[in-house]
């Protein structure tokens, strides 16, 4: 990619003090998902983002997206969508193709000994498989346009204004949500739904009592394995790479007949789970024929609900690349000596400089461990570390509280709480979370879920009703607002707050 001089430091003054995702990420792969989104976008779709850029320190990154490229995005999908949502789904299905060549590469690789390759060979592939994920990422990226950055959601409003006349207030806002509900599971419950599933298989094969790992049946390994295939990329996140395998699928399984004894139990708790998603679907099919919408606001409800599952789909595409690039990345130092975690510090473009020896990267690692600031364009990036990020780094403003104490934000599941503020920015910061905390972070992901499952209510800075925080919290039924500007600054651990997710207001309780 063509190395930019400088970026704009008048849109980083402007952007700045706006709402971003955050991320305890890489700069490898933070850096390979922003030049897919932006560039990898911009020649998979008519409309583009111009620009992303991040601030990077000590493994913590706040990344902004083009707000007037969000907007423009939106509107064009919009303009689409009125007429007839298949521009949008043929676009999504063109991406399944590239997405099916990808999940079958990856789950070839797991298991290839990049040893064996020449320099040029290594590189070579390192290189396709680079190019495959920017494109996997590329149009998928449309979905972001979907986002809400404020008090309100412009998604929900749209729907609301369209049925405001025929409605209380009270209904409209239940048909809003009922409408806009996801009737897919996310991957994480999907996973768990299909563990269920083996666990009651395996529960049938050992009634009464279950045998080591190593001396379980061909039958029950082979189920264990093709689990581990299927989701071995499940405890991967932008930072930490875990590789989930069939020793910990079967503890879990363990724990899953520990759990719900008699075999009667596990099967009540699969129909359950089953039913759940029947109802969902039952709903959406009650919201709509209930309501007589405009064919156009029903297409932007499909269009919305594809960006739902799209997104999610497009998010395990992200885990399965940071087990890739890891293991690239660990041969990529064992060929030069350099340390894996430092060669995180450097993006592809670097990779051969670095592989040929014609690259000392050394003093660059160096001064990115001490911070980064990186912009990526559709024709060229910029990445900035050390003293010289200090240039961007002066326009990063603090966030400002809200007036009367409270902080608002867009109910994305209703209910209300109290508990004590548990503040998550880093995957290390989640081993402390205690069941009835209220969970505040600026977005969650999927390695969010099991302390999503353990919180009162979960309280996010970015966000929108097609979020993974607002799917998740509606398959939870946990209280959940989203879209509070700058919440994880303006909270404390350990201070009582009271969330009513009924109208997404918070407040501190004295």
């Amino acid at each position: 990619m063509k190395k930019l001089e400088s970026f704009p430091t008048n849109i980083v003054r402007q952007i700045s003090s706006q709402y971003n995702k955050a991320f305890h990420a890489k700069l490898f792969t933070l850096f390979a998902s922003s030049e897919s989104e932006i560039a990898a976008l911009a020649g998979a779709f008519p409309k583009r983002y111009d620009y992303c850029f991040c601030f990077l320190k000590d493994d913590q990154g706040q990344w902004f997206l083009d707000q007037a490229g969000i907007e423009r995005i939106r509107k064009y999908i919009l303009q689409k969508a009125v007429i007839s949502p298949k521009y949008i789904f043929n676009y999504y299905q063109k991406w399944l193709k590239d997405w099916e060549k990808f999940k079958k590469i990856n789950h070839s690789f797991a298991d290839f000994d990049l040893a064996r390759l020449s320099n040029q060979e290594f590189y070579q592939k390192f290189k396709r498989y680079y190019e495959l994920y920017l494109k996997i990422g590329g149009v998928a990226y449309i979905c972001d346009s979907f986002m809400s950055t404020g008090e309100t959601d412009w998604l929900q409003e749209l729907i609301k204004e369209a049925i405001a006349q025929k409605y209380d207030s009270q209904e409209v806002d239940n048909l809003a949500t009922e409408l806009l509900s996801p009737v897919h599971l996310s991957f994480v419950l999907e996973e768990e739904f299909e563990l269920l599933q083996i666990a009651d298989r395996i529960h049938r094969h050992y009634p009464t009592r279950l045998p080591v790992l190593a001396k379980l049946s061909p039958a029950v390994i082979f189920l264990l394995k093709t689990h581990e295939q299927k989701f071995y990329w499940m405890n991967n996140n932008y930072y930490n790479v875990e590789y989930y395998g069939a020793e910990e699928i079967y503890r879990r399984v363990r724990g899953i007949i520990g759990e719900y004894g008699r075999r009667q139990s596990l099967r009540a708790v699969i129909r359950q789970r089953k039913q759940y998603i029947k109802e969902q679907k039952s709903k959406r099919a009650q919201a709509i024929s209930s309501v007589k919408l405009p064919s156009n606001i029903k297409n932007i409800i499909s269009v919305a609900n594809l960006f739902s599952k799209w997104k999610d789909t497009r998010k395990s595409g992200v885990y399965m690349g940071m087990a890739a690039f890891d293991k690239f990345l660990a041969e990529l130092g064992r060929r030069t000596g350099y340390n894996k975690k430092d060669l995180t510090f450097i993006v592809f473009d670097e990779v051969a400089g670095v592989l040929n020896g014609q690259n000392d990267i050394k003093n660059i690692i160096k001064r990115r461990k001490d911070k980064i600031f990186f912009a990526v364009t559709p024709t060229g990036c910029l990445i900035s570390q050390g003293d010289a990020a200090n240039k961007y780094y002066n326009f990063l403003k603090s966030v400002q509280p809200q007036q009367s104490g409270r902080l608002k934000g867009v109910v994305a599941c209703k209910g209300v709480a109290q508990g004590r503020v548990r503040i998550i920015r880093k995957t290390n910061d989640m081993k402390n979370f205690k069941i009835g905390e209220i969970l505040v972070t600026n977005n969650t992901t999927p390695e969010f879920v099991p302390i999503m499952k353990k919180a009162a209510a979960i309280l996010t800075e970015q966000g929108g009703i097609t979020s993974h925080a607002a799917v998740v919290s509606r398959e939870l039924s946990k209280p959940c607002i989203i879209g509070i500007k700058g919440i994880t600054s303006l909270l404390k651990n350990g201070i009582m707050v009271s969330v009513d997710a009924n109208h997404g207001l918070v407040k501190i309780v004295k």
